[in-house]
């Protein structure tokens, strides 16, 4: 579900300033919370053009509630984003 610009703004201004960053992130890039909290900052690559993330790892859950961090939900969900200006 894709948020009109009314509705995020909404969103962003009831949010608290610690998680504005993030919340930016997570809507300007897609990525799903797990995929963006697994980055590190060597999948991070500002220099390039554009500015990149590779997004090749999530946090899972094992059988007993356990998390790691393992292979993205598909092997499709490998890949590497251009960041926006703004975002970077």
């Amino acid at each position: 579900m894709f948020l009109t610009h009314a509705e995020f703004s909404l969103i962003m201004e009831g949010m608290g300033e610690r998680y504005k960053a993030f919340t930016n992130f997570l809507v300007m890039t897609g990525t799903r919370f797990g995929e963006a909290t697994a980055l590190t900052v060597a999948d991070v690559d500002l220099l390039s053009k554009p500015p990149t993330a590779r997004i090749n790892k999530a946090w899972k859950r094992d059988g007993q509630s356990q998390f790691y961090i393992g292979a993205t939900k598909t092997g499709a969900g490998k890949r590497t984003i251009g960041l926006n200006p703004a975002l970077v």
